[in-house]
């Protein structure tokens, strides 16, 4: 209400239907009401979208999901996704229609910064963020083995499982100094026809359908040869014959 020709709504909401009516007041008595002027608000920028989250992620893949927007403002036409970190060839962005994305060829253990744009007629909103870090290689690995010396020529090798398999665990493999030297499903071997006083490196990997996983190395030395000297007596005793001496007397 007032006196002024014009009026100007400040909160009108996007691609919103609004309707006007005027009447004309004086001191005495009100006009009836004009008849109506329907207006529709344009499209505008749409909100962030929502609950960005890490649904997967391994040592060099890293899979994200979220919800639209909570205000779409518009028709939503695609999401822009943006990640920035070591690695990453993803070309200013890359255009999707889902509500996940999935980004591979990434470093062990880095973190990465995932931003998620929704997109209108009007262009992209602001941005959800994510931060996120690939797995590192030790967390697929077994744990470093435990090395038992048995002699001169044998080391018992044990191990624990990974703490995250890459997948399921189709074999293990023991390597000395580089070596194969077993290939199995237990968790514990012994390594034979080794070198007395010998210092041996031994890693034990992971083999799934995903790859190989290697552990920290151990080392140990087995045992010296030891030997056994033969010396003199130092009083040896003269050796008789017939009880008689060198000069043949009684």
């Amino acid at each position: 209400m007032g006196d002024e020709d014009s009026f100007v709504v400040t909160d009108a909401k996007p691609v919103s239907k609004y309707s006007f009516r005027l009447r004309h007041t004086t001191e005495g008595d009100d006009s009836p009401f004009s008849d109506s002027v329907h207006v529709e608000t344009p499209e505008s920028v749409p909100g962030a979208p929502q609950s960005l989250l890490c649904l997967n992620r391994t040592t060099s893949q890293i899979k994200v999901a979220w919800e639209p927007p909570e205000l779409t403002n518009g028709i939503l036409m695609c999401y822009h996704v943006t990640v920035k970190g070591p690695k990453v060839s993803l070309a200013p962005f890359q255009e999707t229609q889902d509500t996940y994305f999935i980004f591979s060829g990434l470093l062990p253990g880095t973190e990465y910064k995932f931003q998620v744009y929704a997109v209108t007629g009007r262009g992209r909103g602001e941005p959800a963020v994510l931060l996120v870090h690939t797995v590192d290689l030790g967390h697929h690995a077994p744990a470093k083995p435990t090395l038992s010396v048995l002699g001169r020529h044998e080391i018992q090798v044990e191990w624990d499982i990974p703490k995250e398999p890459l997948s399921r665990i189709t074999g293990y493999e023991v390597k000395v100094n580089g070596e194969a030297a077993y290939n199995g499903l237990d968790r514990s071997c012994i390594i034979r026809r080794l070198q007395a006083d010998t210092e041996y490196t031994v890693t034990v990997s992971a083999w799934t359908n995903e790859g190989r996983c290697e552990s920290v190395a151990s080392k140990r030395r087995t045992n010296r040869d030891i030997t056994i000297s033969r010396r003199p007596p130092l009083y040896p005793f003269s050796k008789k014959t017939n009880g008689k001496n060198k000069e043949g007397k009684q």
